[in-house]
Formats: structure tokens, sequence, C-alpha cells
């Protein structure tokens, strides 16, 4: 769905849409939370003699644990165990190998670098193989039991239930530069089993990844400005006071949502997702013409940063500015961490419902301190994702 064009793009987006509905993210809150009490015994266990701990280590393990309970079947924790992990991180990180650079400096080398990289072991190739075997597997559970429940359990089941055999809607007539003015034909809501792996693929890689970051962002920018942490602190005690935390109490933490907000407009980690392809040739602003097929990349950090759209108080970290609303900012098109328009990030509301849980849990314990591995000011590296080298924190108990 993400390098899909026209009509295969509407089609795909079409069916996966009800998977981030309201219904199904309240259904998967407890799994995520889950997750978080996992990641708190971690956290405990690691903290207990006052040393501090690298938090970007700590979010990837729980945002790849969320992704593999909620979209790949995976029955039990596999935190600090999971043998996918140095595969998903290697995609992003600094092992990934230097040809793939060509395909951003000469798009023609991208369908090359394709067949390069289908011919070897790759960390996708590795990625793709436990996807398909978990496919499979629930494809034989279905098929053997007669009692198994009509409630999707996963995504797996949302797209198994979604899923035909009919490969005439994919051939090559609908290809990618189908026009998006013929996608008003009537979609088919059936998936292949390719799709349905590719579209679990694209969750677990885009889902660990920004998540990940988000939360390293957002902790770096709270341990650094104490004060802003103490007023969320007094918003999750008085929002979240059971020992659970519920789906209806997230959506309270009003305050919180200011703060990731904040974070994302400082550190819009994922700008190079908003790419577009011109599909007919126009042209913009004063006279400038795009022709047919020119990629265009929008300047995400200039756009988020700028004193025009933002004040004189751009480049300071104030989550107090969202407090009064965020329309203004999205009808001038100043705020895109998500992208925009119908192409705008599919699992946006799933990603805020993790960090949500994840940093109420550990605020309401926890509070975040700087030391001396901290790096101050953060050094970013990355390619795909603009990510920090590491967010070493104290983690010190409140009284």
């Amino acid at each position: 769905m993400f390098s899909a064009q026209g009509y295969r793009w509407k089609r795909l987006r079409t069916i996966s849409s009800p998977t981030f509905s309201s219904n199904n993210l309240r259904k998967v809150t407890g799994t995520v939370e889950e997750c978080t009490l996992e990641l708190l015994k971690h956290i405990e266990e690691h903290t207990s003699d006052g040393q501090q701990i690298d938090m970007l280590n700590f979010y990837q393990e729980f945002t790849l644990d969320v992704i593999g309970r909620i979209a790949m079947g995976q029955n039990e924790s596999l935190m600090f165990k999971n043998p996918l992990l140095p595969h998903v991180k290697a995609i992003f990180g600094e092992s990934r190998t230097k040809l793939m650079m060509l395909g951003a400096v000469s798009p023609f080398m991208i369908d090359v670098l394709k067949w390069f990289m289908s011919r070897r072991k790759n960390n996708g190739n590795a990625i793709m193989i436990t996807v398909e075997r978990a496919v499979r597997k629930r494809m034989e559970e279905r098929s053997k039991d007669e009692n198994y429940s009509e409630e999707p359990q996963d995504f797996i089941d949302l797209f198994l239930d979604a899923k035909s055999d009919d490969v005439d809607l994919l051939n090559n007539n609908y290809s990618e530069g189908y026009s998006i003015k013929n996608s008003h034909q009537k979609i088919s809501k059936t998936l292949t089993m390719d799709e349905i792996i590719a579209q679990c693929m694209v969750f677990i890689i885009a889902g660990f990844d920004t998540t990940a970051l988000s939360l390293s962002f957002t902790t770096f920018l709270l341990a650094t400005h104490p004060e802003i942490q103490k007023k969320l602190q007094e918003e999750v005690d008085r929002e979240c006071p059971d020992p659970e935390i519920s789906f209806d109490q997230l959506s309270k933490l009003k305050y919180l949502e200011c703060v990731m907000k904040e974070t994302l407009r400082l550190y819009p980690l994922a700008s190079g997702a908003n790419s577009r392809t011109c599909m007919k040739e126009t042209t913009i602003g004063d006279g400038i013409r795009i022709e047919k097929g020119t990629h265009v990349l929008a300047n995400t950090w200039a756009i988020h940063t700028n004193p025009t759209i933002w004040g004189e108080d751009s480049d300071e970290f104030k989550p107090e500015r969202w407090e009064s609303g965020d329309e203004h900012f999205f009808q001038k098109g100043g705020y895109i961490p998500f992208g925009l328009g119908p192409r705008q990030c599919i699992g946006m509301r799933l990603a805020y419902m993790e960090e949500k849980m994840l940093l109420a849990h550990i605020l309401r314990r926890y509070s975040f301190e700087i030391g001396e591995k901290t790096v101050i000011p953060m050094k970013l590296v990355g390619r795909a994702t603009t990510q920090p080298t590491s967010v070493w924190m104290h983690l010190v108990e409140r009284n």
C-alpha cells in the first residue's frame, strides 16, 4: 500500500482502513497494555541500581512486541529475545547497504535494486518468511477448527477475512500509473496471499521504527524540560487513577496529545514519506511547472519550524501551542508528520494510542532525568528515518 498508486492504492487503502477504526483499536488496547507492563518489568530490572538505560533500545523492543502481537499472530511477549529485531533494525540502521542510496539519487536504479535484492539474503526476506509462516499457520488453524472465533484476533484475521484467490484483480491492467480518475470503479474487497503478507510486513516495519523514535524524542524533550514533564504527570495522575488504563482514559490525556504533536513538529522523523509522484502535468505557486512522473518531496523540517506559520518561538518545545486546537496548522499545510490528504499515514491513531499507553504508565511511576551518558544536543543519524544515536536516561521513581 505504501508504494501503490491509483486504483491499486485506493483498493488496498479501502480494505485496510477499518483495521484502524476506533472499535478495532479499542479491542487491541489490552494487548498494548500487556506489552507496556512487560516493558516496565525490564525497566525495573535495569534501573534498580540507579544506572542509566538507553530508552531507544527499550522502545524498539516494545514497539516490535506490540506489532508482533497485533499484526502477525505472536501469542506471547518476545521482548529482549525477538529473533526479528536485528533484521528490522537493520532496515533503518547504518548496516543497510549503501547501494540503496542509489535508489534515492536515481529513480531509474529502483527496479534494478529490487531485482538485485530479491536474489540475495537480506533482512526484508527474513521478515517476509516469518510473516508468511504466521499467515499460513493461521489459515491452517482456521480451516481445521470449525469453532474458530468469528471475531478477528489480529490483523491477519482481518486480512484473511478479505482474502480472495481472484488474481485477475491484480493483473497488470492496474499498473502503478493507473489514473486516480478511474478509481470511482467499485472496489473489490479481497486480498491475495501475497497482499496479506505485504500488508503485514508494511505494518511491522512502519509500526516498529516510527513509534519507537517518536517515544525517544518525547522522552528526551521531557527530560530536558522538567516543568513540562511535571505538568504532564499531574494530568496522568488525575485522569488515570486506576492500575489499568482504559481506551477512554487515554482519550482524556489532552496535554499528552499536545506533547506528542509538538515532539513530531520538532522532529518529523519520517519526513521522506512526504513525497508524491505527479500524476498529471500541473502548475503551482508562481508559475512552477511540474511534469507528469516528477517526484516531489516536501521539506518537512523547514515547514515545521517556519516562523511565518509557528511564530517567533518556532524553534522552542512548547506543547501549549496546541491547546487551542490544531485546525489552523493543518489548513496551512504546516504540520505534516504523518503526511496530509488521502494518503495520510493509516496507522497514525494506533501510534498515538501506543505512545499514550506506554508514556502514561511510565510517567505514573518514574520521571525521566538526564545523566552523564545523555548526549545533548542529540546526534541525529539515519536514512529512511531520522533517529538519535542514543537516548540514555535515568528513570527516577516518583515519591
